[in-house]
């Protein structure tokens, strides 16, 4: 087996466990939320730390213990902001499927040409009788109606592109298990092969870019029956315990 191989198959065993980048990277694959942007800035945190981790800062860490303990208590402190926003998001309060001010003009248009409105009554079309123009209306009335469901999670507001570089950049490079696998693990495993380090680290980068496109890309191609607002405060509820799991098990240390 390949040292780059062997970088590869250690770099999955050590991520492919649900954590908080993957987490995230699952929320933001089913809301189709800059996923691509996601992916690129979780993926540039792991370049930073596996190369970090084989240059040997992982050496620095281990005879640094402040250090680990800073970034434990930072990481704890980002973790529990993370679910406090992630419980905000699935338990506020949401916008109901209404008709806008558009689709309101889209109606009014419609009840006029059809002859439905104050007085219509006692107007007859020249298709027909006030009946026929009421049926039109409603027919129409239905079609703007499906027309609003599939196009509700379009009018959902994306996330601000700040948000989503900065979230990623804390569940990469503030997230102490992330630092702990590849700076001190990964670090150390690839220092271990001398002169090939960096091909154990270019096999680790692989792992690392293989599994968060497969998973992104995976679960977008679900989005479309996974996108709904149940299915968003559920990942929303999952994601905020995840993250009181994890912030509390660094705590207690």
């Amino acid at each position: 087996m390949t040292i780059f191989l062997i970088g590869l198959l250690t770099c999955l065993a050590l991520i492919v466990a649900i954590g908080a980048q993957s987490l995230f990277i699952i929320r933001q694959a089913i809301r189709r939320d800059h996923l691509v942007l996601a992916l690129a800035v979780c993926l540039v945190g792991d370049v930073v730390l596996i190369t970090a981790g084989t240059a040997g800062v992982g050496v620095i860490a281990e005879n640094a213990p402040w250090l680990l303990e800073v970034l434990t208590w930072g990481g704890v402190a980002y973790l529990l902001w993370f679910a406090f926003s992630s419980f905000r998001s699935a338990f506020g309060a949401r916008r109901s499927m209404t008709v806008d001010e558009g689709e309101e003009s889209e109606l009014a248009l419609v009840g006029a040409g059809a002859g439905v409105g104050p007085g219509a009554g006692n107007r007859q079309g020249s298709g027909g009788g006030p009946a026929t123009g009421t049926l039109a209306v409603v027919a129409e009335r239905q079609r703007l109606s499906v027309r609003m469901e599939r196009s509700s999670s379009t009018r959902r507001a994306l996330s601000p592109v700040w948000t989503v570089v900065l979230t990623a950049l804390s569940v990469s490079l503030l997230n102490p298990h992330a630092i702990l696998d590849t700076v001190v693990m990964l670090g150390t495993l690839a220092n271990s092969y001398g002169a090939e380090k960096w091909v154990f680290a270019g096999g680790a980068l692989a792992g690392s870019a293989i599994w968060f496109l497969t998973l992104g890309f995976g679960v977008r191609a679900l989005a479309p029956l996974l996108d709904t607002p149940r299915t968003w405060k559920i990942v929303d509820i999952v994601v905020g315990s995840v993250m009181v799991f994890i912030a509390g098990s660094l705590a207690l240390g």
